[in-house]
């Protein structure tokens, strides 16, 4: 077996800790949220899924998983704030 390049090491070990990272990443979280509040309120929470909460929020299906880790978490956050919009707007 050939030794593993240092360029090809550095990038398997490599971090993202920036404040831009982080940044974006909020963002995104953020936009998927968004999108899912909406769509809860526009649809209902059964009426709503993934692909169409990843699609209003211009990101891939994968990128939901990476940024909650399940497909509770984002339900939970939007319906938190899907249920808040619709209260104030009460």
């Amino acid at each position: 077996m050939e030794p593993e390049s240092k360029a090809a090491s550095s990038r398997a070990c490599r971090r993202y800790n920036s404040p831009v990272r982080r940044a974006k990443a909020q963002l995104t979280q953020g936009r998927i949220i968004d999108a899912a509040a909406a769509l809860f309120v526009d649809h209902g929470y059964v009426g709503t899924s993934l692909a169409a909460v990843a699609d209003r929020a211009e990101v891939d299906p994968r990128t939901m998983y990476k940024v909650f880790g399940s497909t509770a978490q984002p339900r939970c956050a939007a319906t938190t704030r899907a249920f808040c919009r619709s209260a104030a707007s009460d």
